[in-house]
């Protein structure tokens, strides 16, 4: 008896090590949709929607890409107290949007959805010049093994009989030969995770847009019964849990009037509240800015935060949602997440030595950063008594009585915040809150007289020197947080007009 308990033990742990195996493998080899990487969130999405306490959402977002560049969930919870997540995927059909609602109310009980209308106009399982196989692919293969998953993946291969059960129920049977084309963000689940809630913030804009909207309808558009048919199957599982459902266009400067006539149609139809922000009186209310696309159907973060606290408004005025007081730890978190993101893009736009020092004082209101700074030539000549005296509240020990021509360092972040000035070069370096090693090196014009010519400053961050090297204020800034530097630039604060050189693109 005691050899079959053995060879049972043997049996169970084996299998055990296998599954891990697998499951490791899996999760390794399988292909991730990576905002940074592949500017299409799926799998970030999926990671955090999962991680999630139990019944920790109010209200869902569905739809495509235009809600998860559109709708910035953690604004939404900042100006409502409404726990919100954008279960948004690419070209999002709504077969995929009622498995993945589906799927996250397993755990989750909203009080609302408000489901964006592209998926009214997407007729499941037909291609339409794209691969439609791949847009599932992106949408499905984050999913758990799951009673759901299967009956999603069976519905697809009834429509579609070329896809492989086995392989999308478990990804690592068609990835297994990926291992030549992994990256950090295959081996950790932080590296590189930028989507918040389902948000995919983004800042990129190829030109202005100014788009105005439209005034009328046009009706000569119908849905496709298929697309109907799931839109009901969406509303169901909605009825049935007791959610609230709202539906929303997001602005789109290439959106089809007509399109809209149609899903008014069907709204009508069901008694259910449709807000299109492309029609002109709403596009007059949003007030886009002309920068707030990021293309000509995707709004950037400038754009989503305008359509995010108008949406929050609406959906106050329809009664959906009213004044919510409780405070929610997690979601707290995530609004000091997508703010920090803002800080460090918003200063790579800064092109006024004044407003460049002012955007520096904020910044250390919160924790985590580290300013570097090393004055390279003349540096001081163009200075006004103001902005010395802020440069000496910001990091004390130098003597600005008499600065002219002088090497001069100012070191600021949470451990440490010092600055010296000398005749001659200055030299210091240290650790930051990260453990990541600085050298920081000034020649005032004083000191480089005496130097061989060539001499620079140096601002180095493990190594790297990310000094612009030009003469004036030469400034880095780091989060060590991210452990990234967000910007590198210098200020010819020698003259009155302190133009800034910023050749990086970090």
């Amino acid at each position: 008896m005691n050899i079959y308990k053995k060879r049972i033990v043997k049996i169970i742990v084996l299998l055990v090590a296998f599954v891990l195996a697998f499951s490791l493998a899996q999760n390794v080899l399988r292909h991730k949709c990576i905002y940074k990487l592949d500017e299409t969130p799926e799998t970030e999405m999926w990671e955090e929607l999962y991680s999630l306490e139990k019944n920790s959402v109010d209200v869902f977002f569905i739809g495509s890409s235009h809600i998860y560049n559109g709708i910035n969930p953690a604004q939404f919870y900042e100006l409502t107290g409404y726990r919100a997540f954008d279960l948004a995927t690419s070209n999002q059909d709504y077969f995929t949007a009622y498995y993945m609602l589906k799927e996250a109310l397993k755990r989750q009980s909203p009080q609302l959805v408000v489901l964006e209308t592209f998926g009214f106009h997407q007729n499941p399982f037909v291609d339409r010049n794209y691969d439609k196989n791949t847009y599932y692919k992106m949408a499905f293969d984050d999913m758990k093994l799951s009673f759901n998953k299967l009956e999603a993946v069976l519905e697809w291969k009834k429509a579609n009989g070329d896809i492989n059960v086995i392989e999308r129920l478990f990804p690592v049977f068609e990835y297994h030969s990926r291992w030549e084309e992994l990256n950090a963000a295959d081996y950790s689940d932080t590296e590189l995770r930028s989507v918040i809630l389902g948000y995919a913030q983004t800042f990129k804009g190829d030109e202005p847009i100014d788009y105005k909207g439209y005034e009328t309808f046009d009706e000569a558009y119908a849905c496709s019964d298929l697309t109907l048919e799931y839109f009901y199957r969406l509303k169901k599982l909605c009825d049935d849990n007791g959610i609230e459902m709202a539906i929303i266009t997001v602005p789109d400067s290439l959106h089809d009037p007509a399109k809209s006539a149609a899903v008014s149609a069907v709204a009508e139809e069901n008694e259910l509240v449709y807000i299109d922000y492309n029609e002109a009186v709403n596009m007059q209310r949003l007030a886009i800015p002309a920068y707030g696309w990021k293309d000509l159907s995707h709004m950037n973060d400038i754009g989503a935060s305008v359509l995010t606290k108008a949406v929050a408004l609406d959906l106050a005025e329809y009664g959906f949602i009213s004044n919510k007081e409780e405070k929610d730890a997690y979601f707290d978190g995530r609004v000091k997440d997508y703010k920090r993101v803002q800080k460090n893009q918003y200063v790579k736009s800064i092109i006024d030595f004044d407003t460049y020092l002012a955007y520096i004082k904020d910044l250390f209101e919160d924790e985590g950063y580290a300013l570097l700074c090393a004055a390279y030539g003349e540096a001081f000549d163009g200075l006004n008594g103001e902005e010395i005296e802020i440069l000496n509240s910001l990091a004390p020990g130098a003597d600005f009585s008499d600065c002219y021509g002088r090497s001069y360092c100012m070191i600021l972040h949470s451990d440490e915040a010092f600055s010296l000035m000398d005749l001659l070069p200055v030299k210091t370096s240290g650790q930051l809150a990260d453990d990541s090693h600085y050298e920081v090196e000034s020649v005032g014009w004083f000191a480089g007289t005496d130097l061989a010519e060539g001499s620079y400053v140096t601002i180095k961050i493990n190594g790297v020197d990310y000094a612009e090297n030009f003469e004036g204020l030469n400034f880095v800034i780091y989060d060590t947080k991210t452990c990234k530097v967000i910007d590198s630039c210098a200020f010819t604060t020698y003259q009155d007009s302190k133009e800034i050189v910023r050749s990086n693109d970090l």
